[in-house]
């Protein structure tokens, strides 16, 4: 381990703290081939690979949703969203100001989109912080717990996800989504140089890894999850290979209308062709959905859940090559 690290901090030009959180497990074969913390952040902060005029959509949840609803692009219906007091809802505006008014407020939006559930997510959430569902039966309870929040910070409201039931088999208490990072190449082509699946946990209703869910491994050839699932080290680092709720086998599951997960981002970039992106895609019965797209996803767990790290992908690692040069030996 001590030669791994010198290698790392001679190599990377940096201390790596990194190693400590999954490099100097047994199984990781090439400690090269993942990158360092200072190449993923030169990665995202690189004018190459992103333009603001496309990042500014993609980083704002109210714009990504609109932008993607105007050019009929598969995403999570929004119902309506709000700041502080103000409310959107069906081309309206209102002030709602007491629980009385939420509660009128939120039957409405029942009512006009005939649902029973809303699921609710913060304008500035991350890491699935903050989102909660919102539902008809219980809703005067729910409002009464929720409404300093719904009455003084910024949300969003969306269909919640029918998901494909076949996933449902896995977990059924959120909407568990496959994580893929697309790189478009100086030549305009588009690689996934990532993909992995993410399951939550007991009754949480997101399924992020700040959250304590699980990250899976999946074969990209073959559209299956592999053996393996793993939790964040702040949540213990815990290898599975079944869920810990319903004891599924990862191993072999085939994950519904993968290809044409691919097909969909490849759609969406040809919309918003920002050169790295992580998106979180949704599988339901009637196909792949968008939940959103990240122009600043953490290339760290892409790394460690990719096929023996992100740099054994040839062009992704000119790509890294290119920039810690220039970096280096700027002109």
């Amino acid at each position: 381990m001590l030669r791994e690290i010198r290698h790392l901090w001679h190599s990377k030009k940096e201390i790596p703290y990194y190693y400590f959180k999954y490099l100097y497990r047994n199984d990781v074969k090439n400690i090269n081939d993942y990158l360092g913390t200072k190449e993923a952040n030169r990665l995202h902060q690189n004018p190459q690979l992103h333009r603001s005029e496309i990042t500014t959509i993609i980083n704002n949840k109210l714009a990504f949703s609109l932008y993607a609803q105007k050019h009929g692009l598969k995403t999570a219906r929004l119902y309506g969203y709000h700041f502080n007091h103000k409310y959107f809802f069906n081309e309206t505006l209102k002030s709602v100001n007491t629980e009385q008014s939420l509660h009128h407020f939120f039957q409405n939006l029942f009512n006009t989109y005939q649902t029973t559930s809303v699921f609710v997510k913060p304008l500035a959430d991350f890491g699935g912080k903050g989102c909660f569902i919102l539902r008809s039966e219980d809703l005067k309870n729910q409002l009464y717990k929720k409404k300093e929040a719904l009455l003084t910070e910024n949300h969003l409201f969306y269909e919640v996800i029918k998901q494909h039931p076949r996933i449902n088999e896995i977990h059924s208490h959120c909407v568990n989504t496959l994580r893929i990072v697309s790189y478009i190449t100086p030549t305009g082509n588009i690689e996934f140089i990532s993909t992995f699946m993410r399951f939550g946990i007991d009754n949480s209703p997101v399924d992020n890894g700040s959250a304590g869910g699980i990250f899976v491994y999946v074969d990209e050839d073959k559209g299956t999850l592999k053996e393996m699932g793993i939790k964040k080290m702040s949540f213990g680092g815990e290898k599975l290979t079944h869920h810990p709720n319903s004891n599924f086998k990862f191993d072999g599951f085939e994950i519904p209308y993968f290809k044409e997960t691919y097909d969909l981002i490849t759609t969406y970039l040809q919309y918003l062709p920002d050169r790295i992106i992580g998106w979180d895609v949704a599988i339901t019965t009637d196909g792949p959905v968008i939940i959103e797209a990240n122009d600043c996803p953490n290339l760290h767990s892409s790394d460690v859940m990719s096929s023996g790290g992100l740099l054994r992908n040839e062009s992704f690692r000119e790509l890294v090559t290119q920039i810690n040069s220039e970096y280096f030996n700027p002109t």
